[in-house]
């Protein structure tokens, strides 16, 4: 390490500002894409059907569901997919591996396909991969577009990751139960719903280039992409609405124990599940409120930055010049970098990296408590 720090020096000329509502969009479809993202859990709903269909033993199950685990946690190809050429690609894998998982799941249980600890585990190792696909296309897009915001944006969609097997067991509980094909066929549905959501409506944000927009642009259109850094580290987002977002995650954390408690102590049916079911159903639907585009839910200073840029996205030529002395007798003129406003990234190699004592405490810290957590 030679102690060298590099930065970006922010464009300085007008910007249009952010759309928050389309911004605040991307992370409802994003807090509906983690939901999904947790159905890899889906195998354990079943387990007990499955463990008496075919017989099986405890220590099956468990194999099963192991093999599932260590497939989804085998990610760096696919990272490195995702940095070349950004979340399209992993929604595409996503929106086929999961359904289809789904679909040879349905079909054991439909008795199409004879179930075997090995094709088991096979199925459950590719509805896994598909759900954890999800968790990397979703996440790195997302906190691309809150560069500055990024605890509650990963707040409030790790929660949602937590909180998804409780939704679908609810869900689950309530409409498919005793019925795993038709479950896995509702899964293979809100599976691919939410993937070409996110295939459409959850790009990437113009300044965060991938390797191959690297390679490809011209110099031109890679400093204009890049000039909108600046709108997205100096832009804060609507407190109002993550405290909306955050809102439903209390609300589901308190309302999910509540509604398994009282289903299993108190022996209510499926009419009870059902109304508790339909009374999740509606909060869920009531996520877009978050998004809503009305002014209260503004910060004032961002509804002047639209009244003043003027609409335009492209750097003025005075950019091009933040970095030259002021006018002799002039006051100096102010540059702003990315450090400004977050902190600078590892200035070392993957390699060097891993050579370092603090990368190698921070995995062992994490892979443990992200188990408690879990």
């Amino acid at each position: 390490m030679t102690g060298e720090q590099f930065v970006e020096v922010l464009a300085t000329g007008p910007q249009k500002a952010i759309y928050e509502p389309r911004r605040f969009a991307i992370l409802l479809l994003g807090s509906y894409g983690c939901i999904c993202s947790s159905l890899s859990y889906a195998f354990n709903l079943i387990a007990p059907e499955m463990q008496s269909r075919y017989d099986l033993t405890g220590r099956d199950v468990s194999t099963i569901s192991t093999v599932g685990l260590v497939v989804g946690y085998f990610l760096m190809p696919y990272g490195f997919i995702f940095d070349h050429f950004g979340p399209k690609p992993i929604f595409i894998l996503s929106m086929v591996l999961f359904p289809l998982g789904a679909l040879l799941f349905a079909l054991s249980f439909r008795g199409t396909i004879e179930g075997s600890v090995a094709r088991l585990s096979v199925f459950n190792a590719i509805l896994t991969l598909g759900c954890t696909l999800y968790d990397v296309a979703y996440m790195m897009t997302i906190m691309s577009h809150f560069p500055i915001s990024r605890g509650p944006v990963v707040a409030i969609l790790k929660s949602y990751i937590g909180l998804g097997s409780a939704i679908v067991g609810s869900i689950q509980l309530a409409f498919f139960d005793g019925r795993p094909d038709h479950y896995f066929y509702f899964l293979m549905v809100l599976f691919f719903v939410a993937g070409a959501a996110g295939f459409f409506l959850v790009p990437l944000p113009s300044y965060h280039l991938t390797g191959y927009e690297e390679k490809h642009l011209g110099i031109e259109e890679k400093e204009r992409r890049l000039a909108r850094k600046s709108v997205y580290l100096r832009q804060q987002p609507p407190t109002i609405r993550f405290a909306i977002g955050i809102a439903f995650v209390v609300l589901l954390v308190i309302y999910l124990p509540l509604q398994s408690a009282l289903v299993a102590y108190l022996g209510w049916g499926r009419t009870q599940r059902i109304i508790f079911a339909s009374i999740l159903i509606a909060v869920l639907v009531s996520f877009p409120l978050m998004a809503l585009p009305v002014s209260c839910l503004e910060r004032r200073e961002t509804q002047r930055e639209e009244d003043d840029c003027g609409g335009t996205e492209r750097p003025s030529a005075g950019d091009e010049v933040a970095n030259e002395p002021a006018a002799a007798g002039g006051p100096p003129k102010k540059v702003e970098t990315d450090v400004d406003y977050i902190a600078p990234q590892y200035q070392t190699t993957f390699l060097q990296n891993l050579k370092t004592l603090k990368l190698w405490a921070f995995s062992g810290v994490s892979s443990p408590w992200g188990g408690l957590c879990l």
